[in-house]
């Protein structure tokens, strides 16, 4: 025989509500640039993390930063500073069937 109750539980969730990119200070609202639609992928972020990662429990200890970018602005102003300052700027086709295939930002 199984016993039961009702128990009524509360749970906090984050959501995202926008995006503001740090260069031009526009806003992707839902995080989600140009297109609303569910699946589409547009986004532009640069990050950074010093420190390690414990073998324990997994976490992370240490440092981090994000700059969060619209997509415009990393295309049209991340990409050509880097370029300009020697980096070599390379995009890759996602799956990498066709990795091969250069992308022309």
């Amino acid at each position: 025989m199984r016993k039961s109750h009702v128990e009524s539980v509360t749970t906090e969730t984050v959501v995202l509500d926008s995006i503001v990119c740090d260069l031009c200070h526009s806003e992707a609202p839902g995080g989600r640039w140009g297109s609303q639609a569910f699946y589409d992928v547009n986004e532009a972020a640069v990050g950074y993390r010093e420190g390690i990662f414990m073998a324990d429990d997994g976490g992370f200890v240490g440092m981090e930063g994000r700059i969060d970018l619209c997509p415009a602005c990393f295309k049209f102003t991340l990409l050509p500073f880097l370029e300009a300052q020697g980096c070599a700027v390379e995009g890759r086709r996602v799956p990498a069937w066709n990795a091969e295939e250069p992308i022309a930002w």
